[in-house]
């Protein structure tokens, strides 16, 4: 295999062997770009996934605090009315 390798390596000229080592530097290149892409976008993936926790759990909250508001807001209505009925009929 050896042998093979080196009689075909001997019949390259210095062009072709700069074209391959140009090929592999390349590859090289993209296998390492695509390592750290791939790191990089799991990265984002996780702080996209976090932030987005974030904002359910905010969103969660504000509905809460709100139908809270509102329900005391109905319950403050409910109680003028009724302190307004009690007034009418037990004047004070």
């Amino acid at each position: 295999m050896r042998k093979f390798i080196r009689r075909i390596y001997d019949k390259l000229t210095l062009r072709d062997k700069i074209s391959i080592l140009n090929v592999m530097i390349i590859l090289t290149t993209l296998l390492v770009l695509g390592y750290f892409s791939s790191d990089i976008s799991s990265e984002i993936i996780t702080e996209k996934t976090e932030k987005s926790a974030v904002r359910e759990l905010e969103l969660i909250q504000g509905t809460m605090w709100s139908s809270i508001t509102a329900a005391l807001m109905r319950r403050s209505k409910t109680m003028q009315a009724f302190s307004r009925n009690i007034g009418i009929c037990f004047p004070m």
